[in-house]
């Protein structure tokens, strides 16, 4: 998958958007995207809640650039040869 799908998957509006959610301790999900074989997908994800087996749910944390956590997800979806 290419990093500009990814972008336009996760917008930079909707990570500030994700970030400023998780950043909230009263929240009982966690925002960002679930990443499979199958391709990308924003979500969020409950507390308690796992998911399927050969997904990842990947959410932005304090302090990283938008830029640095698109490497992430990049870097995961070469992994699991999405698209």
């Amino acid at each position: 998958m290419e990093r500009q799908e990814i972008e336009r998957i996760y917008p930079r509006d909707a990570f500030a958007e994700d970030c400023d959610r998780n950043a909230r301790s009263d929240q009982d999900a966690q925002h960002g995207l679930l990443v499979s074989a199958e391709g990308v997908w924003r979500h969020a994800r409950r507390a308690g809640v796992t998911e399927p087996p050969d997904t990842s749910f990947i959410a932005p944390v304090a302090d990283e650039s938008y830029e640095d956590f698109i490497d992430r997800v990049t870097v995961l979806a070469e992994a699991l040869e999405i698209g």
